[in-house]
């Protein structure tokens, strides 16, 4: 084998872990680089798999050097695509509003009492940060932030009536029900969202009305390849982003199953 073949499994191993790692951190981020970058992440994954076979015998030093590295790299990728916040289906959905739809409304209400009037936020943490931060004003237009700094959030947060204090609380809250973001209007005409995962690109939500739906307002949501009719004022939204699907994937099976446990 020779040493050039050595060095190049050596940097394709190195490429595949600095991908896995930055799915890690960051999937939506990592996702986004791994596709911008995917004519140097693909030859390296190939490289990675024909590399981690040839390593089986374990027969020299340098294939187990190789066979433990790729097999910290398989176990880490399992590890990511297994994580239950990394998965989601209208089936999680439903169990997790069941549990914490008081608890929804609560943090809601306390948002709405806050809010200057005429005023709305879409507020999103990660990683215990605020990641986005947009405030609809009094005039009726966005002031929309990403990743916006300190004094960035002290403005916005005056804009929309809102202090430090609400904004921890609303993190506190967030956290507690295993939620990302919120999105509410001092109109409560206007439906409130409440984040739920990011995966990959996409964000499954909750939207929240405080009114039953009309008739015509359900059929626009049944025919919505995106949204799931969950009762007549709670909706399971799926946001497929910039890129990649964007319907809401297993959301015929959902209907038909519900349906069916009606008739039971």
């Amino acid at each position: 084998m020779t040493n050039n073949w050595k060095t190049i499994q050596y940097i394709s191993a190195i490429v595949a872990t600095s991908a896995i790692a930055i799915l890690w951190i960051d999937d939506v981020v990592g996702i986004l680089i791994i596709a911008l970058m995917f004519w140097l992440f693909v030859p390296a994954l190939i490289i990675s798999t024909v590399s981690f076979f040839l390593s089986l015998k374990c027969n020299i030093r340098h294939k187990r050097i190789l066979l433990a590295w790729h097999s910290l790299n398989i176990l880490a990728l399992i590890l990511w695509i297994t994580n239950p916040n990394s998965n989601c289906n209208a089936d999680i959905m439903e169990k997790h509003y069941e549990s914490h739809k008081e608890n929804f409304c609560e943090l809601y209400q306390y948002v709405n009492n806050h809010l200057k009037p005429g005023c709305g936020i879409s507020l999103e943490f990660e990683n215990e940060k605020v990641s986005i931060f947009h405030v609809i004003g009094e005039n009726g237009l966005w002031n929309n932030e990403w990743n916006p700094s300190e004094e960035k959030i002290d403005s916005l947060l005056k804009e929309s009536g809102l202090n430090r204090k609400n904004l921890d609380y609303i993190k506190k809250e967030l956290k507690k029900t295993h939620c990302i973001s919120i999105k509410a209007f001092d109109d409560p005409t206007h439906p409130y969202t409440i984040g739920f995962r990011r995966i990959g690109m996409g964000m499954y939500s909750f939207k929240i009305y405080n009114r039953i739906l009309s008739a015509d307002e359900k059929k626009i949501i049944d025919e919505d390849c995106s949204t799931i009719l969950y009762t007549s004022s709670v909706v399971f939204e799926y946001s497929g982003g910039a890129i990649g699907n964007q319907c809401f994937i297993g959301k015929e099976e959902y209907l038909k199953n519900k349906a069916k446990k009606k008739h039971l």
